[in-house]
């Protein structure tokens, strides 16, 4: 159901912090849980996913880069889920 016909803009942030979580399914078990929690609201569009690796760049870009779209309000939300 989408009110007002106006979707709200979300973006996802899936995270590993050790090598074994990169090469297991942790990243696509976080994804498909975010997408179908995504798709239950109704009126959310996903329009950003981001991936970080921990383990390979303690300065977590994605996750900055994530924070600075919030900022400029693109998007309007940020799904969150911690596994």
């Amino acid at each position: 159901m989408v009110m007002d016909g106006v979707k709200k803009r979300v973006a996802t942030l899936y995270r590993v912090s050790t090598k074994g979580q990169l090469d297991g399914d942790d990243i696509p078990m976080q994804r498909n849980a975010c997408r179908s929690f995504i798709e239950k609201q109704g009126n959310w569009e996903l329009v950003k996913e981001y991936i970080e690796k921990g383990f390979l760049d303690l300065r977590y870009p994605q996750v900055k880069g994530m924070l600075f779209n919030v900022q400029k309000k693109m998007p309007k939300k940020v799904c969150l889920m911690f596994f």
